[in-house]
């Protein structure tokens, strides 16, 4: 997961500079409040907050390049059809996961 988001973001970055888009450089508040409710949680407790996030944020992560995947511009419609492959399989994972996890 971490070298895909590695790449994904290069390809996300790449795409604003030609476009001329701010990407904001800080996390935003709502993923820095999930970062701190993280941080006093147990092994396990943490693999099921964990996993709950990754669910939500791939959800929505998918729903945003199915959107894109509509656009008029060329390169946004190519870069989700690339992209959202491996989100649905990451969150099929995280799902996994998630099952694996319940109490």
């Amino acid at each position: 997961m971490v070298e895909f988001r590695r790449e994904q973001l290069s390809r996300l970055e790449a795409a604003a500079r030609d476009e001329k888009v701010d990407i904001p450089k800080q996390l935003e508040m709502e993923h820095r409040a999930i970062f701190e409710n993280l941080e006093p949680l147990d092994h396990l407790e943490l693999t099921r907050r964990y996993a709950e996030f990754q669910v939500q944020a791939l959800e929505q992560e998918i729903e945003i390049y199915d959107r894109a995947a509509k656009a008029a511009d060329e390169r946004m419609r190519r870069l989700a059809a690339e992209i959202s492959p491996d989100l649905r399989r990451y969150l099929d994972e995280a799902r996994a996961i998630q099952i694996a996890s319940r109490p």
